[in-house]
């Protein structure tokens, strides 16, 4: 069982790691994540090719396995997953082996809270994690920080948001700035019933700041839904959905979030509110490139944009791996990360339903002149048997794409998988 629809509530070459005791991160043998000289990048001789398979991560084989998120950290991809009601978070050591780091985590005593989905994001402080958690009614979003081969809270932020409060952190909602500071948006409301607000708060140390609130584009007839932050080129934006798709620029001034780039973003002869989904990024420059859907009640699509002082500029057409319609509807795209490859270059992943009513994963790469798919374009670890879903993405400091998603196997458990891309003559 997959929770990954509840997210609609709401970067180094792959170094070994030399499995040496004593250092001051987990690891496999409760050793070594510091990617020191010695652990040594892939060799330039790697004979690999197109999409690698880096393996399930142990445990990743249960029947109620959320969507992973890969992230990178000292050097090696790093997934985190819930399964079993708590937190797993691994890395890939030696470029061959997941390996557990501390023990699964879950905040609340309760056996019977559940998580969520969780962020693993690199920091100053070195690997974090975020995620939603239920228990007793209520939904929070726990934070820890790896220390030691174990998970401690940081200082004045174990929980983040207000007591009682319901919040919830969605996907793609951490980035790090160039302070080493982590940024993370949230969105919470006292009552369940009512609308959900975006927070932002900054984790660095013992400091916690609260960087924003109650960003919202309307009344409180309407809810901010899934909140995606992007840092870069010493900028900070946020996107949401509201109503359409909503776009924020942190003033480096006050403090406010400002909207931004004519938001809500719109696609020529289409209302506001049928854009939605966004996930964002920003490149060394300053300038955010998103993706979002848009619909037309016909056709169904992904854009991608960034901005270029002045205005949008799209990149290219809209995106559709699989044309063709479902009862009468064109293919179904449901974006999920985004993330830069290089100047010029971003990567782009999601699950789309193809006109046979299969979902799939795609994996692109985009540039101001368009968008392609990324070797096989669809990402299948058992040949479209069963459905694939909720891809999080991550590049590694030899500028390939690391993509992480969930698929159904036969028996029909969902299981976590991890690829990497090692280029291809025929899809370079």
């Amino acid at each position: 069982m997959r929770w990954g629809l509840l997210l609609l509530l709401g970067a180094c070459a792959s170094a070994g790691h030399d499995n040496n005791t004593g250092d001051d991160q987990p690891g496999v043998d409760g050793g070594d994540h510091d990617g020191a000289a010695g652990d040594g990048p892939l060799p330039d001789a790697d004979p690999r090719r197109g999409w690698v398979d880096l393996g399930s991560p142990p445990g990743a084989v249960t029947g109620d396995v959320s969507s992973p998120r890969v992230a990178m950290w000292s050097g090696a991809p790093v997934v985190a997953y819930s399964a079993d009601k708590y937190v797993h978070v691994l890395a890939y050591e030696n470029d061959s082996t997941w390996a557990p780091i501390g023990a699964p985590l879950r905040h609340s005593a309760d056996t019977n809270a559940v998580t969520y989905d969780p962020t693993p994001i690199a920091s100053a402080d070195g690997l974090s994690v975020v995620w939603p958690e239920w228990s007793a009614g209520a939904m929070s979003s726990p934070v820890r920080r790896a220390a030691n081969g174990n998970w401690v809270p940081p200082p004045g932020a174990a929980v983040l948001g207000t007591a009682g409060a319901y919040s919830f952190v969605p996907h793609s909602t951490a980035a790090t700035d160039a302070d080493g500071s982590m940024w993370i948006a949230y969105a919470e409301t006292t009552d369940i019933n009512a609308p959900m607000r975006i927070f932002v708060v900054s984790l660095l140390g013992a400091n916690v700041n609260q960087r924003g609130q109650s960003i919202s584009a309307t009344s409180t007839n309407s809810g901010a839904l899934a909140p995606t932050i992007a840092i870069g080129g010493g900028a900070q934006f946020m996107s949401w959905t509201e109503n359409g798709v909503r776009i924020a620029k942190r003033n480096g001034v006050s403090g406010a979030w400002e909207a931004f780039g004519g938001s809500p973003i719109i696609v020529a002869g289409r209302a506001a509110s049928s854009q939605a989904n966004p996930s964002m990024t920003a490149d060394a420059n300053g300038r955010p490139i998103i993706m979002f859907t848009s619909s037309n009640g016909t056709e169904n699509g992904i854009y991608v944009a960034r901005w270029d002082a002045t205005g949008w500029t799209y990149w290219g057409e809209m995106v559709q791996a699989t044309p063709g319609t479902v009862g009468g509807q064109s293919t179904h795209p449901y974006p999920q990360s985004i993330v830069v490859g290089g100047p010029d270059l971003v990567y782009i992943a999601w699950t789309e339903m193809d006109a046979s009513g299969q979902e799939g994963v795609y994996v692109y790469r985009c540039a101001p002149g368009g968008c392609s798919a990324v070797g096989r374009g669809r990402l299948e670890s058992a040949g479209g048997v069963t459905p694939g879903s909720w891809p999080s993405l991550a590049v590694d400091g030899a500028g390939r794409p690391i993509v992480a998603w969930v698929e159904d196997n036969a028996s029909g458990n969902a299981i976590a998988h991890v690829w990497r891309y090692h280029g291809d003559p025929d899809a370079p």
